[in-house]
């Protein structure tokens, strides 16, 4: 079976330079290992800090970050949870392995290292159902009415389960995630709708893309239709999805 090692072989002198570029960049960063998919190379520290993806002309570079890279060179970025975003740019030269590249590499770097232990929560959830299924009551109570307000908010949401959290997306794009955790719920609707919101979220805890409530006072259906419609209409994301139709077609 062949993998992207292989197809980097066969791949023209520019595009071999540009990986090479690449791999060297993120060795100046520190430890790196090439782990090859079928159709993808990994360059991991202790976990993934960039995919690189094989084209006729080009590679296609994907880093993490906390938050979307807001740049022209980036062709598509996603949210995959509230605290992280995955940012894909096209190289076809050597030359675009520049400082501002290198920059966002070391930040990827520095977000792969070993992963944290994170707060126990339900498990073997295949969608939001069985998900709540597993809750004490009130939170399952609180939750149920969260969900209910985001079905309001945005007519036609699809539920889903990403990053083993109860999610929401829309035109295929994830716009909001929601849990319980130890002694609160919370409601995931990414960074960008938080600063929107930010005057009348004073009351309640936040942090990056994430508002936090005690669980026996669910955000108001109000509150909560601002949230996710702000999230659904984010520039990001709507060149986040533009980018997938146009990769699709």
């Amino acid at each position: 079976m062949t993998n992207h090692l292989d197809q980097l072989a066969k791949a023209t002198p520019s595009v071999r330079a540009v990986y090479a570029a690449l791999l060297k960049a993120g060795r100046a960063l520190g430890p790196v290992r090439e782990a090859p998919r079928q159709t993808s190379i990994h360059l991991m520290r202790e976990t993934t800090f960039a995919g690189v993806t094989v084209r006729r002309a080009s590679l296609i570079l994907t880093l993490k970050s906390n938050d979307a890279i807001d740049s022209e060179r980036v062709a598509k970025t996603q949210q995959a949870s509230a605290r992280r975003w995955y940012n894909e740019i096209r190289l076809a030269s050597p030359r675009e392995v520049d400082a501002e590249l290198r920059a966002w590499m070391a930040a990827s770097y520095a977000l792969s290292g070993k992963p944290r232990t994170r707060p126990s929560v339900p498990a073997g959830h295949s969608d939001i159902d069985e998900y709540l299924a597993q809750l004490p009551p009130a939170k399952r109570a609180g939750l149920q009415k969260l969900r209910r307000a985001i079905h309001a908010a945005v007519p036609g949401a699809e539920e889903c389960i990403s990053y083993q959290m109860p999610a929401f997306r829309k035109d295929g794009k994830v716009f909001a995630w929601f849990g319980a955790g130890a002694n609160h719920l919370a409601l995931y609707p990414g960074a960008a709708s938080i600063k929107l919101l930010k005057n009348e979220l004073v009351k309640y805890e936040t942090s990056k893309g994430t508002v936090r409530f005690p669980i026996d006072k669910p955000l108001p259906a109000a509150l909560v239709k601002k949230l996710v419609t702000a999230s659904v209409a984010s520039p990001r994301r709507r060149r986040g999805a533009n980018a997938a139709r146009s990769t699709r077609s």
